[in-house]
């Protein structure tokens, strides 16, 4: 791989060992993937930031990163964490888990991480088109590349963390335009596709996928939450981090004319069943917001909670930044008051819920849906978000 001669003594380690391990590890990563020189990159975003993923591992080597005392060199952002800390939770998950998940959080805020961590990035900086970020979260990936044109690879958590250090990532899989192409056209032949069927469905699409780019074609219009639901989704059950929706993204009508000409799946109705078998009946946990919601969203149950407060709360996970905006118009406050619980910077799904005595979890995501058995281990019910509500009453 081609370097420049500031990469080349940080690879020496000229500016230190934690640099030196950052370029070492991009380095190794392009050239296995035939890339010929490192790129720069304007927004970095890291995963794993729940201690219930990383473990005392994953901490040791975040205090042996930022030991040095670099920070990163590019805008950067990092998914939500868990419920460790939240009062209600925290003697039931133990203090000591809690300290170490803080501990988590501190590290990466010394690192220069931005204090706002959600698993929706793009909602705290918007991404340029074509522009090169190092993103993980698959989530916020496939949306970066769908919605904004920009381009990122599907990284890990450890990968961005070194690109942000570094400011650089290397130039391979789609950040070089010929990997950026259609191979694959879904048709959705649905008379109707709200969020909770944009879910479902994307769960479906995903697993026909295999890595496949696929050009998405839709019979009626997709709102913008339905298509947040819809890409999560496929992120979930397939590895493909691009779509290209039509009329939606930007290089969509490059395509158009060629996409009919390519393979071809079709989705209706019957893709928006879902298997029942984790099904449960009586919430312990109703929650919203995975990924976190948007203002959209929480306009969204506003809407649906029709000025009547719930007798259970409803918990919403969302970043810092989109509830001040609901608390500067004062939807936030409503919302309280209809018995609302906002989880600013949480991420449920990576929080050991059956630890807390909660087995049934009520949510309106398809992602939810498919990782909170396997990494939360409880028993989930998938509704929209009107029946949430209902069952909230």
């Amino acid at each position: 791989m081609y370097l420049t001669k500031w990469e080349e003594k940080a690879l020496v380690g000229e500016f230190g060992p934690t640099l030196a391990l950052a370029i070492k590890v991009l380095v190794k990563v392009g050239e296995a993937l035939g890339a010929e020189r490192l790129i720069d990159i304007s927004h970095a975003h890291i995963s794993g930031v729940s201690y219930f993923n990383i473990g005392n591992a994953g901490l040791d080597f975040l205090r042996d990163t930022a030991r040095s005392g670099d920070k990163v060199r590019v805008f950067t952002t990092a998914n939500p964490y868990s419920a460790a800390c939240i009062h209600e939770f925290t003697q039931l998950i133990g203090i000591d888990n809690c300290w170490k998940q803080l501990k988590i959080v501190k590290i990466l805020e010394n690192l220069g991480v931005h204090k706002d961590f959600t698993c929706t990035p793009y909602i705290i900086r918007e991404p340029r088109y074509g522009e090169h970020l190092a993103w993980a979260e698959s989530s916020a990936v496939i949306y970066a590349n769908t919605i904004y044109g920009a381009k990122t690879n599907r990284e890990g958590g450890p990968l961005a963390l070194m690109a942000a250090l570094i400011g650089k990532t290397y130039l391979a899989g789609l950040h070089i335009d010929e990997n950026r192409e259609p191979t694959l056209l879904v048709e959705l032949r649905l008379n109707k596709i709200d969020p909770l069927t944009a879910s479902l469905i994307g769960l479906s699409v995903g697993r026909e996928l295999q890595g496949s780019i696929p050009y998405i074609r839709s019979k009626v219009g997709l709102d913008i939450v339905s298509v947040k639901a819809l890409l999560a989704s496929i992120a979930t059950t397939s590895n493909t981090a691009m779509t290209i929706i039509e009329g939606i993204s930007p290089d969509a009508k490059k395509f158009s004319s060629s996409a009919s000409e390519l393979e071809k799946i079709v989705i209706d109705e019957k893709s928006a069943v879902y298997e029942k078998n984790e099904m449960c009946s009586k919430p312990d946990l109703l929650f919203v917001g995975c990924p976190h919601a948007s203002l959209e969203e929480l306009k969204l149950l506003e809407r649906a909670l029709r000025d009547r407060r719930v007798k259970k709360p409803i918990w919403v996970c969302t970043s810092n930044s989109v509830l001040k905006i609901a608390e500067s118009i004062g939807l936030a406050s409503k919302l309280r008051k209809l018995g609302v619980v906002f989880a600013p910077n949480i991420c449920f799904v990576t929080t050991p819920l059956r630890k807390m005595g909660i087995e049934c979890v009520v949510t309106n995501s398809g992602k939810a849906m498919y990782y909170l058995p396997k990494l939360a281990k409880v028993k989930v019910l998938l509704a929209s978000l009107q029946d949430l509500v209902r069952m909230a009453r």
